[in-house]
C-alpha cells in the first residue's frame, strides 16, 4: 500500500482539505477532503464542515456500528481555542455482505460526514483553521487501513456566505429523521422474551420495505435484525410488522436499542431512516 497526498484547491477557502489515499494496483481506494457549507465562519451562529470520502468501485468503508466486522471512520479534530464541534452526523448505510456470510453496514462510491462547528461570540479570531485526523478501513475481499491528515481556513465574518449548498442538502436528506417529529405516522414498541428483542412497527406504508440497523451501546452486544412472520405478543399494539435481534451479551433489564428505523418503498425504492 502506497499513500498519496495532494492539495485539493477551492476558491472559498484559505487552505484546502489535504486529499489522501491508498492505493490497490494502481487504484486509489479513498480520497478525502474536508468542505464546508459557507465561505465565513460567523460567531455565535456556527456553520456545517464534512469529511467527504470518495471510495473506489467496489470497495466500502463502514458507519458507527461496523456490524460483524470493520472498524468505522473516526475523526479527531484539533482546533483554536474558542472553537468546538458537535458530534459526526451519519447518513443512513447499507448492510452489506462481506465474504463468510458477515453482514456489516457500510457506504459505497461516497459518503459525507458532516459536523457543526460553533465559534464562541466576541471572539477576536480572524480566521479559523479546522484540522482533522481522519482514519478508516477500506475493504472489498480484502481490507486496508488509511487515514488523512485534514485541514480548512475560514475567515471569520459577520455573515454567512453560503456554499456547496446543493451537495450539502443531498446529505442532509440522508440523515436519520427524529423519529418523535414527522415520523409519517410510524409507531414503534418494544418487548422482550429472553435473549431476543422485538421491535414492533404498525402504520408501515403497503409493499414498503422495513429494517433496523441498531447502535448498541458499547457493552451491549446485539445481532442483526431479522423479520418475523408471526408474532404473538405486543398486546393491543397490533403491529403490521416485526422485527427480532438476538442479544448476545446484554444487561438483564435491557428493553430497547438505539439505532435507525429504516424503509424502503416505491419503485425507485426510496430510503428513509428515523432514530430510535
Amino acid at each position: 500500500m502506497r499513500v498519496l497526498s495532494f492539495v485539493a484547491l477551492a476558491a472559498f477557502i484559505l487552505v484546502a482539505g489535504v486529499l489522501q489515499a491508498e492505493e490497490s494496483n494502481g487504484k486509489r481506494l479513498i480520497e478525502a477532503e474536508l468542505i464546508a457549507d459557507s465561505e465565513t465562519l460567523v460567531p455565535g451562529r456556527g456553520l456545517t464542515v464534512g469529511v467527504h470520502l470518495k471510495i473506489a468501485e467496489g470497495w466500502h468503508t463502514y458507519w458507527a456500528n461496523p456490524g460483524d466486522s470493520g472498524i468505522p471512520v473516526t475523526v479527531d479534530w484539533e482546533l483554536p481555542e474558542g472553537v468546538r464541534v458537535g458530534e459526526i452526523q451519519w447518513p443512513l448505510p447499507r448492510r452489506m455482505e462481506e465474504p463468510g456470510d458477515l453482514k456489516v453496514y457500510a457506504y459505497k462510491d461516497e459518503v459525507l460526514l458532516m459536523t457543526r462547528v460553533f465559534v464562541r461570540p466576541g471572539t477576536d479570531l480572524d480566521e479559523v483553521t479546522l484540522k482533522a485526523d481522519v482514519d478508516w478501513l477500506v475493504c472489498r475481499e480484502s481490507c486496508l487501513p488509511g487515514d488523512a491528515r485534514l485541514s480548512l481556513t475560514l475567515p471569520v465574518a459577520d455573515d454567512v456566505e453560503p456554499v456547496n449548498t446543493e451537495f450539502f442538502e443531498q446529505y442532509r436528506e440522508k440523515l436519520p429523521r427524529q423519529f418523535a417529529l414527522g415520523n409519517g405516522g410510524l409507531e414503534t414498541k418494544w418487548e422482550r422474551e429472553g435473549d431476543t428483542l422485538y421491535l414492533l412497527v404498525r402504520n408501515i406504508p403497503e409493499g414498503a420495505k422495513v429494517d433496523f440497523y441498531p447502535r448498541p451501546e458499547s457493552h451491549v452486544l446485539v445481532g442483526h435484525a431479522d423479520e418475523v412472520e408471526s408474532y404473538d405478543g405486543g398486546g393491543d399494539f397490533s403491529p403490521d410488522r416485526v422485527l427480532s435481534l438476538p442479544l448476545e451479551s446484554a444487561p438483564e433489564d435491557l428493553g430497547q436499542l438505539g439505532g435507525v428505523l429504516i424503509l424502503e418503498e416505491g419503485p425507485d425504492q426510496d430510503r428513509k431512516g428515523w432514530g430510535l
